[in-house]
Formats: C-alpha cells, sequence, structure tokens
C-alpha cells in the first residue's frame, strides 16, 4: 500500500507539472508548431534508434550472465529486459523490484540459481547507472559553461574540471570493485532490503565475483556496451534535434544530453512533465526555441511509451509464465506426496 501512495505521488506530480509546462512554458500551438514536419518516416527512424538502445542492454546483460556460466540466446532475454523497461520505466519507483522481476524470469526459463540471476540484474544496474552517471555530470557542466551560468575567463578551468571529474569516476570504479571495500560496507544490504535472511550474503559475493580480475573480460566487454549505449543516446538526440530543423552543435548536443539525462532519473512516472520543462529550458537557454525543446521531450516520451506497452505484454505473457512455473510445481509436490503415503 506504501508503494502504491508513492506511485500515485509520483503521477500525480507528474501530471502536475505537465500541466504546468503546457499552460505557462509552452502553449499547446506553440507545441504544433515544433511539431511541423515530423513524419512517420522519421518517427520510425527514431524508435528503430530507441529499440536499438534496448538492444545494447540485452547485449550487456547477457555477456554478464556469461561471467555466471550461463548462455542465453538474445531472444530469451530481450522480453523479459523489456518487460523490466516497462516497469522502470512507467514506475520509476519500482526499479529495483523490475529487477527482481526479470531475474525471476531467467528462473522460470532455466535451472539458473536465484541468486545467480539477481546478481546479474543489480551488476546490470550498476554499469548502466555508472555510464549515465559520467555522463550526466559531463553535459550538466557543458550546459553551465555553453548556457552562460559561469564567468568566460573560467571556462577553460571548469573544462579542465570535468575531465578530472570524468577520470576520478572512473577511477572509484576500479578502486571499489577491486578491493575489499564493498566487503565492508556491506552497501548492496540497502537495496536488498526485506529480502530473505542469508540471501544478501550469496548475492553479495555473486556481484564481487564478476569484479574480480579473473572476470575482467567481462567487465571491459560490458563497460563498452555501456558506452556504446551512451553513444547511441547521443545519436538518438542530434537525429531527433535534427528532424525537429534544429540540429544541434557538438557542445550543444552534450549539453543537452547531460540535462535531459538528469531529468530522466526523477522518480516520476514516464517523466511526466519534468522531462519537458528541463529540455523546453534547456533549448531556450542555449538559444533555442522552448516550444522545439517541448516536441523534443514529448516526441522522446511517444518512443518509449511505445517500447514500455510492448514491454507490459511481455510483463503479463511472463508472469503468466511464472504462475504456470510455481503452479505446476505444487501439483508436482502433492503428487510426489501422495505417492510417498501409498
Amino acid at each position: 500500500m506504501k508503494k502504491f501512495g508513492s506511485f500515485l505521488i509520483s503521477f500525480l506530480l507528474g501530471i502536475i507539472f505537465f500541466y504546468g509546462v503546457s499552460k505557462y512554458i509552452v502553449n499547446w500551438q506553440e507545441l504544433k508548431s515544433g511539431f511541423l514536419g515530423f513524419s512517420l518516416a522519421k518517427g520510425v527512424i527514431f524508435f528503430f534508434l530507441m529499440f536499438l538502445g534496448l538492444v545494447i542492454d540485452t547485449l550487456r546483460w547477457r555477456e554478464i550472465l556469461k561471467s555466471k556460466g550461463q548462455v542465453f540466446s538474445f531472444k530469451k532475454l530481450l522480453a523479459p529486459n523489456l518487460a523490466c523497461f516497462a516497469i522502470s520505466y512507467l514506475i520509476p519507483i519500482a526499479v529495483f523490484w523490475a529487477d527482481f522481476f526479470r531475474s525471476g524470469a531467467l528462473k522460470v526459463k532455466s535451472d539458473l540459481e536465484r541468486e545467480k540471476g539477481l546478481a546479474s540484474a543489480f551488476i546490470d544496474r550498476i554499469l548502466s547507472s555508472f555510464s549515465t552517471l559520467i555522463i550526466i555530470l559531463f553535459g550538466f557542466l557543458t550546459f553551465l559553461l555553453r548556457a552562460g551560468f559561469l564567468p568566460d575567463d573560467l571556462n577553460h578551468f571548469f573544462l579542465g574540471l570535468i575531465a578530472f571529474c570524468a577520470f576520478v569516476l572512473i577511477f572509484l570504479l576500479v578502486f571499489f570493485f577491486y578491493s575489499n571495500i564493498l566487503e565492508k560496507t556491506g552497501i548492496f544490504n540497502y537495496f536488498l532490503n526485506g529480502v530473505n535472511h542469508g540471501l544478501p550474503e550469496k548475492l553479495k559475493k555473486e556481484i564481487l565475483i564478476f569484479f574480480k580480475k579473473e572476470n575482467f573480460c567481462f567487465l571491459r566487454n560490458s563497460l563498452i556496451l555501456s558506452f556504446f549505449k551512451v553513444f547511441i543516446g547521443l545519436v538518438q538526440f542530434w537525429v531527433l534535434a535534427f528532424f525537429l530543423e534544429y540540429p544541434l552543435s557538438l557542445v550543444n548536443l552534450f549539453a543537452i544530453f547531460g540535462v535531459s539525462s538528469a531529468a530522466l532519473q526523477t522518480p516520476i512516472s514516464a517523466d511526466l512533465g519534468s522531462h519537458d520543462l528541463v529540455t523546453a529550458l534547456a533549448f531556450e537557454r542555449l538559444g533555442m526555441a522552448r516550444n522545439v525543446g517541448a516536441a523534443f521531450a514529448m516526441i522522446f516520451r511517444g518512443a518509449n511509451l511505445i517500447l514500455a506497452l510492448i514491454g507490459i505484454v511481455f510483463f503479463i505473457e511472463i508472469n503468466f509464465q511464472i504462475f504456470k512455473y510455481h503452479f505446476l510445481r505444487k501439483i508436482e509436490r502433492v503428487l510426489c506426496f501422495l505417492k510417498r503415503n501409498n
């Protein structure tokens, strides 16, 4: 009930934000002008790029599972990953529940141990968050420079700071996961609150195994895929702006991508309102039309919603499979019990 209340609050907050943006920031007439020239063919191309990002996420998850000695076909992983995306996008406060769901889907499709499945989902979340954090930091600082929030004589200093921060984040990744720090802090206990007692230690061990030196090739491949996903995200933003007849320079591209990615992390269902507000104001601050920024955010959301709706179909199908799996197991136990007593 508490989680449902949190979802309801975030959803209502999103509606309020969206209403405020459409009424006070950008009106519907301005939005209509922003959509002019955006054809169905352009929409299909942009949706393909969005789907390509999800494909890369699935390939990264497949690589992580390989480190656990499990080889899954791409097709078998795509469905639970789409369902996980739908949960995370429509109910962002349930992001960790989404990871539990996709690991549960693996259990139905194979004999993979529960701890290994959960560990693969959490490792995937860690790597995704790491690459996202870097681009948000880099893009947000670029936005501050480009939008004139910082004095001109400090530009070189802050460009150096951006490079330094990126280096520090990469260093911290290596330092944290190639040391004993995680073993001492029990950081994953926070994410696993409410899970069966005894499972967190096993799960933490499975996560730490991935970051050991003998599994470096899997970590390397997963990081390459994570940053390739960021590159595809940059291409998505540039292509969408180009389709809206507002091609972005490289600096503006990083700036918009950084602040928009930050807005996409808000715990509001479908980023309703928050993404529109931030993107519209960011476009305006960079000397472009804010109605284009709002149209940009709405088209972006539309593509995500289509992916989420596809994910919901798979979510329902996988839930049926999970129900059937547990139901058949219970029937099997009852039959075994009756057989022993006869």
